[in-house]
């Protein structure tokens, strides 16, 4: 009977230390949190902050049609960078970040969301 418990003690003992893990963050959130915590706000301070250079012209579209639902993805933080995109291979943007409440379902912050030149380039 011992030779039955004693294993079983060896295991779920040392189980139930290590059950509580800490929450593992996504790089999004990190990268959010990091810009967020550097109180930059407009695309002209993200354009200063990474250093990208501002083109004059967007690309024209070529003469073809997409055959696969292909995702862009633009972070509030790319400033814009929004003016390399190939938007000729894109058929979806998604515009990163607009947060909610979750208690209430309202928007905290949209980080320029409704005014973004991405979103009406899209």
């Amino acid at each position: 009977m011992n030779k039955f418990f004693l294993p079983l003690i060896y295991i779920i003992i040392p189980l139930s230390l290590f059950s509580q893990e800490l929450p593992v963050h996504s790089i999004h959130k990190e990268q959010s949190d990091f810009y967020k915590d550097l109180g930059v706000t407009s695309i002209e301070g993200f354009d200063s902050l990474l250093g990208f250079p501002k083109r004059n012209e967007i690309a024209n579209p070529k003469d073809y049609e997409l055959s696969k639902r292909v995702f862009g993805y633009h972070p509030y933080w790319g400033g814009s960078n929004y003016l390399n995109y190939q938007w000729d291979l894109l058929s979806d943007l998604c515009y990163f970040s607009y947060e909610v409440d979750p208690a209430t379902g309202n928007p905290t912050t949209i980080h320029d969301w409704e005014t973004s030149e991405a979103i009406n380039l899209a």
